[in-house]
């Protein structure tokens, strides 16, 4: 048997601790709109080919696909 395996619970929290990253990131770039920050959404990758991620200002929340 392997008994020194973590139980599901304590498996999914060291799962969390280890993929933990922050759903935005700091502004990359200029806004188009208003000269805001354009953040990248580090949680979503978009179905597309190639993949692109969103960014969304963080002053105006307009948001692009790149």
């Amino acid at each position: 048997m392997n008994n020194n395996l973590p139980t599901m619970e304590e498996f999914q929290t060291i799962l969390n601790i280890a993929n933990f990253s922050p759903e935005w990131s700091e502004p990359i770039f200029k806004c188009p709109k208003c000269d805001g920050g354009m953040c990248r959404n580090n949680k979503v990758v978009l179905a597309s080919m190639p993949p692109k991620h969103k960014y969304r200002c963080n002053k105006c929340n307009h948001e692009v696909a790149l």
